[in-house]
């Protein structure tokens, strides 16, 4: 086995006993063999460790496992990097899984090209059971937002003794901190345009998804100093945290939001109309419902049910509108003036964009 082709994969987990046989899998049955197999098990309480341990015979050697309490993903991701003789090293979480190919397009690329860090393509498995691909964004949007699919990314072990491991202070997104602080360095990044892993949804709660989003933007904040075009993308950074705190203060503060909004109108509200059936139609459905304030029904420039969850709701046409006085809300985030300009024509006045709504609560940053 020659070192320089030799890949350690790192396998992070705790009570996994439902998915990590598919993981564990996907690594045993590789095309490529020069590999060791590493998993971190943060001494878990189900099978999972009865299970990594059926498998260790059929690595030949190549696997290994230790069982310990550790301070999260992130440090048993570390304890996994230390452990690593590797010079490449692939991340892989114990419920997601490697395409049978993935190491030997990896090996071949690092081979072949000048780089130190590589990601490609990702399936996500939707809790629908659907694979679909995951949107693939130009790398320069990791300034403001983490664009690089995790299962995919191999980094050269010189890369984590040269610039650190994941910081474990962060508890949902130090890997977008290492790939930025990374990029941030000028390290080079390469992308393979293959499907390397698959990802599977769970059922992470909403609360720990604002978490999530608030790590990334005071990640982006912390590095933005660094970015050549700064100009550029700090007023994107600016936009994009601004609609996530609105989406913030939906989830936890509504009546903060409600009342801005009756400012706004110069009026109480108990009833109001929501156009938009998307992401936004749904946010604002779900805080007017926990506040009793009743939507009355949808418009949209079609009758598709978009995101909302519910099946009592009625979608009218903005051409089926009788009562011209009734208070309406554009909770769509593209296209709202036009949106709003189309309903004067039919006549109604009573209205507010999400970006009015948006920069209304601002002040409660």
């Amino acid at each position: 086995m020659r070192d320089r082709t030799m890949i350690s994969i790192i396998t992070p987990c705790l009570n996994s006993e439902k998915t990590i046989e598919q993981t564990i899998n996907s690594v045993l049955n590789q095309k490529y063999t020069d590999f060791e197999y590493i998993i971190i098990d943060g001494n878990s309480s189900d099978h999972t460790v009865d299970i990594i341990k059926e498998y260790i015979p059929l690595f030949g050697g190549r696997m290994r496992y230790i069982s310990e309490e550790d301070d999260g993903i992130y440090d048993a991701m570390n304890k996994g990097i230390k452990l690593a003789r590797g010079n490449i090293i692939g991340i892989i979480n114990s419920d997601d899984w490697y395409e049978k190919d993935a190491l030997e397009k990896v090996v071949n690329f690092f081979s072949n090209n000048d780089t130190d860090v590589i990601y490609g393509k990702m399936n996500i498995l939707t809790e629908n059971a659907q694979l679909e691909e995951y949107p693939v964004c130009d790398l320069s949007a990791l300034w403001y937002k983490m664009v690089i699919p995790h299962p995919t990314v191999f980094v050269r072990r010189e890369i984590y003794k040269r610039y650190g491991v994941f910081k474990t202070q962060y508890n949902l997104s130090a890997d977008y901190e290492l790939m930025l602080r990374l990029y941030s360095q000028n390290v080079k990044f390469s992308f393979v345009d293959s499907v390397l892993a698959n990802f599977r949804l769970g059922g992470e709660s909403q609360h720990n998804r604002i978490h999530c989003i608030k790590e990334g933007y005071d990640i982006s904040f912390h590095y933005i100093d660094k970015c050549p075009v700064k100009k550029t993308v700090f007023p994107i950074l600016k936009e994009e945290y601004s609609y996530f705190f609105l989406e913030q203060l939906l989830l936890e503060n509504p009546e903060a939001v409600l009342q801005k909004i009756c400012n706004y109108f110069a009026t109480e509200l108990y009833e109001v109309i929501l156009f938009g059936t998307g992401f936004w139609g749904e946010k604002f459905d779900n805080a007017f419902s926990e506040m009793r304030i009743k939507v009355k029904y949808f418009l949209a420039n079609n009758r598709s049910k978009g995101c909302l969850s519910r099946n009592d709701i009625t979608i009218f046409l903005p051409n089926e509108i009788k009562e011209l006085d009734d208070h309406i809300i554009i909770a769509v985030r593209k296209q709202d003036n036009e949106i709003k300009n189309q309903l004067k024509q039919l006549g109604l006045k009573n209205m507010i964009t999400l970006c009015e709504i948006v920069k209304l609560v601002s002040d409660l940053q």
